[in-house]
């Protein structure tokens, strides 16, 4: 198997283009999350997975997945500086194939749908959710639905930014989208139990562009997961998982649409799994996923 440095992210994430009315630069910027009621905004998410499947005796296996998924975004009421937003996972599209292979397609527009009502605050951090309706399939897996913005729970700082300042944060990433593996024996039902990985975090702020309709703010976010372990819901001999990695991207924010516009996120996770009592384990599996995504909001 190839082995990655989970790490280190791949430093070669490139930003769709979004075309400039004006390069006039801003002093500095107070990012918040300001809509107004009845505010739509609708995003494609497109994503690509390679995951590696070991088990140490060499029966190695690789798997590729790519998908689409298209997200909406519904600010129904807005008081103060709380804002509640519907946010409805409207299709998924997803495909496999062993490395290599033919692609067979696991899910269709039609298996995806989901729909949450969030009470948001002006620094896009989660004050409640509710789950208005899961997807077909009844699962109550909602960690996308939560990261609606940029894919992760990121907070805005409290102080203006200008250019080149650098916070750091705890960010929460979902785990529980399909990576097309997620019915190989010996993996699915930790897959199964994994949900939201907490990220050590750096935030940059590249550069501000002033345009004739909004501001733009070009950002930076790399982190560091914090180290994870998923017991067994069954007797501690059952076992357990560790996971670990790394996250890498880039965002564009716009004071016009309130809204991230445009962004590329590369993640890089390992999950190892083990038998028997902590005392002694027996290493199992070891399962490297390297998913990259890229978004844009939909004119």
């Amino acid at each position: 198997m190839r082995r990655r440095t989970v790490l280190a992210v791949c430093a070669t994430l490139w930003l769709l283009t979004i075309p400039l009315a004006s390069t006039e630069a801003q002093e500095s910027m107070q990012l918040r999350y300001r809509p107004s009621p009845g505010a739509v905004v609708h995003t494609l998410w497109w994503f690509d997975v390679t995951s590696s499947l070991a088990d140490g005796r060499g029966d190695d296996l690789t798997i590729e997945a790519s998908g689409l998924r298209s997200m909406t975004q519904r600010v129904v009421d807005a008081a103060g500086n709380r804002r509640i937003v519907e946010v409805t996972r409207d299709s998924l599209r997803l495909r496999r194939r062993p490395a290599g292979g033919l692609w067979t397609v696991i899910a269709d527009s039609g298996q995806s749908q989901a729909t949450a009502r969030l009470e948001v605050d002006d620094r896009l951090r989660v004050q409640r959710f509710e789950l208005l309706a899961p997807n077909e399939t009844g699962s109550a897996r909602t960690g996308t639905l939560r990261a609606f913005a940029a894919g992760f729970e990121l907070s805005f700082p409290d102080e203006p930014q200008a250019p080149g300042a650098t916070w750091t944060a705890d960010v929460v990433i979902p785990f529980d989208e399909p990576i097309g593996i997620e019915e190989e024996p010996g993996i699915a039902a930790w897959l199964a139990q994994a949900s939201d990985i907490v990220a050590r975090s750096t935030v940059t702020l590249d550069s501000i562009v002033v345009r004739s309709t909004d501001t733009l703010a070009y950002l930076q976010v790399r982190g560091t997961f914090l180290p994870t372990t998923l017991a067994s819901a069954g007797e501690v001999a059952a076992g357990r998982a560790r996971l670990g990695g790394a996250f890498g991207g880039r965002l564009i924010w716009s004071t016009g649409w309130q809204a991230f516009v445009a962004g590329a996120l590369r993640y890089q996770v390992r999950m190892s799994t083990f038998s028997g009592r902590p005392e002694a384990e027996v290493p199992r599996l070891v399962l490297d996923a390297d998913i990259s995504t890229r978004f844009q909001v939909r004119r």
